[in-house]
């Protein structure tokens, strides 16, 4: 599922010594999370910790207009 332009930057960070840390910035749609999880199979074993973007409630959001996946990741991101 991932092009071959994106397959060529993905051998490239391979070849690297190990990463420490990728943070996947990737839409947070079904699609990208289909990608994402590709992506993170794909550098296993080459980065240390691979993370994404934390997802939730904006600053000034209102919650009667939230629907559940952002009141969902909101509750899983919390600190």
């Amino acid at each position: 599922m991932l092009s071959p332009e994106q397959k060529l930057k993905l051998s490239h960070l391979k070849s690297r010594t190990p990463l420490e840390e990728v943070i996947l910035a990737i839409n947070p749609t079904a699609y990208g999370d289909i990608y994402a999880s590709l992506i993170a199979q794909d550098l296993r074993g080459c980065v240390l910790k691979i993370t994404r973007l934390g997802r939730g409630m904006p600053t000034g959001g209102e919650i009667e207009f939230a629907d559940e996946d952002t009141l969902g990741g909101a509750i899983d991101n919390r600190r």
